[in-house]
């Protein structure tokens, strides 16, 4: 199963002949492990194993599942319609690697305030 191999520097790669179903189960997959804080997803959406509805799919599961999902989709005018329905449901779109992974570095950071916000009476509102 991938949990025992996948890591930061040994990625998840369903590349290849992947299709719509297998990138559906790999989310609820990882999204049911606690220990995973943010899903980075590099799509290649390439036809025919792709379809265009890959993006409602995915916002579906996430809406469910609750667990913070960063995209990477090359910005092509054919994938409009993809990028367009992950942004429909709040998952943030990038056009390149590295500003996907500055998004989770972000997102991290805030999470990080907010949690020691919550934490730190010095934050806490006095009567």
């Amino acid at each position: 199963m991938a949990r025992e191999i996948a890591s930061f520097n040994n990625p998840i790669d369903l590349t290849g002949s992947v299709l719509d179903t297998d990138i559906e189960n790999m989310i609820r997959c990882l999204s049911e492990i606690e220990r995973i804080e943010c899903i980075i997803l590099l799509l290649l959406p390439y036809p025919p194993n792709i379809s265009f509805q890959i993006g409602r799919r995915i916002a579906n599961i996430i809406t469910m599942k609750r667990k913070p999902v960063i995209c990477f989709i090359p910005y092509i005018p054919k994938y409009s319609m993809i990028i367009e329905s992950l942004e429909i449901g709040n998952i943030p779109v990038f056009h390149s690697i590295k500003e996907a992974v500055q998004a989770v570095s972000a997102l991290k950071r805030r999470t990080r305030i907010n949690n020691l916000k919550k934490d730190n009476r010095f934050w806490e509102k006095k009567d």
